[in-house]
């Protein structure tokens, strides 16, 4: 009779597992750049999303991976029209996880805390003849996209696959690097450099210096160290070590070298850093990414005894 029992258990959870869709291992492809390469995240330059990321450091429970997975959900997705609720949108939480540098089980934790802020609606549903079960999702609109006349930043789907949002080692980092993003006054270069265009006389247009106007530009607004500890809600040793590691130049592919932030003049009033966001030149080789070993043997090399997570 035990024997019986144990085969009948072991067939009760086969299709149990082949609905969580985990039998599978994302492929990064080169497919899926060029699918995604002109989409983006209009990411809103507003409190509330900022507010839902740092109340993952002080809710309950407690979920500091929001920054790695909402950004990956929200790029994933967009709204339509003046809905409360984005498209519905399908993505397995193998992507989702391998996309946002986590785990399955981080990317179901932040699934949860997202539902119980009210921020994501999600279901299991059936998809092909098999009745293999996918994750389906809605986000809350006014939370997680910026609105027609309000200032947003446009987080590019390149920084997802091109391997870069994973190939950072831990969640304040990204937190870090999206924050500081959304903080910069110049969003969109080329846009600010037609607008200067715009606003010019067609013979001074000759002698601007774009590159000395943006600087400058980025220079009057500066966050101090202290200021980005309050915003995030990281404590303030974990913003100095996070800013010293992503301005670290690195090399990913034995190859150029690349930093996440740059940053301006240093002065007596402090320093700005900004997150370039043109990431066309940016992509960790697909062979690499698919090494199950490539991110932590290169992130051990760029900080090394930092945990894989």
């Amino acid at each position: 009779m035990g024997r019986i029992r144990n085969k009948t258990n072991l067939r009760s959870t086969l299709p149990r597992l082949a609905a969580s869709n985990e039998m599978k291992k994302y492929r990064w492809s080169n497919r899926d750049r060029r699918t995604w390469k002109r989409r983006f995240w209009r990411c809103p330059a507003t409190r509330p999303l900022f507010e839902l990321i740092r109340s993952g450091h002080t809710g309950e429970p407690k979920c500091r991976a929001i920054a790695s997975v909402l950004p990956v959900l929200a790029v994933s997705t967009w709204p339509v029209g003046t809905a409360e609720w984005t498209r519905r949108a399908t993505l397995s939480l193998v992507r989702i996880a391998a996309l946002s540098g986590t785990s399955i089980t981080t990317v179901r934790h932040v699934i949860r805390f997202l539902k119980k802020t009210n921020t994501l609606q999600s279901e299991l549903i059936s998809q092909g003849p098999s009745n293999w079960k996918v994750f389906s999702y809605r986000l809350h609109v006014p939370t997680c996209y910026a609105a027609k006349d309000e200032q947003f930043v446009r987080i590019s789907a390149e920084l997802f696959y091109g391997g870069w949002w994973a190939f950072m080692p831990n969640h304040s980092m990204r937190q870090l690097h999206l924050t500081i993003a959304a903080l910069d006054p110049i969003r969109d270069e080329r846009a600010y450099r037609r607008a200067l265009d715009r606003q010019s006389p067609d013979e001074l247009k000759v002698s601007l210096d774009y590159r000395a106007i943006i600087s400058q530009r980025r220079d009057d607004e500066r966050y101090s160290l202290r200021t980005l500890a309050e915003i995030t809600g990281l404590s303030k040793p974990t913003v100095v070590r996070s800013v010293r590691l992503l301005r670290r130049r690195f090399n990913a592919n034995g190859g150029t070298t690349y930093r996440y932030l740059k940053f301006g003049r240093r002065d007596t009033k402090g320093v700005r850093w900004y997150a370039p966001r043109r990431l066309s030149k940016w992509a960790l080789t697909v062979d690499f990414l698919n090494d199950p070993n490539f991110l932590k043997l290169r992130r051990h090399e760029w900080i090394p005894n930092s945990p894989y997570r």
